[in-house]
């Protein structure tokens, strides 16, 4: 005898609630996968407990949605001889403006 479908158990698991919520939550890592181009991933963990009474069973689903990670935001940075950062490249000898001078705006 063929095992029954997993499909059917998820349609009876809380009343067809589970079934609904992990479509939903599989749409939205898909959609996240698509926005980002990194990898997602959709964990289903299903646990079974004796319920205490002659053969009836507690099943509990578990789902857990790993959306892609976003990128770090990335700065440049050079090392000084001292082993320091610094945004400033170490053949060039100038000081970063902290803003736009007189003279950026045509005044001398």
């Amino acid at each position: 005898m063929p095992a029954r479908s997993i499909l059917d158990f998820f349609r009876e698991h809380n009343r067809g609630k589970t079934i609904d919520t992990m479509s939903d939550e599989l749409q939205s890592m898909i959609d996240s996968v698509v926005e980002s181009g990194r990898t997602g991933s959709y964990v289903i963990s299903i646990k079974m407990t004796p319920a205490g009474k002659e053969g009836a069973y507690s099943l509990a689903v578990e789902t857990s949605v790993k959306p892609p990670k976003k990128a770090p935001e990335e700065s440049l940075f050079f090392l000084t001889p001292e082993n320091h950062l610094t945004k400033q490249h170490p053949q060039y000898e100038f000081e970063v403006a902290a803003g736009p001078t007189l003279a950026h705006k045509g005044v001398a």
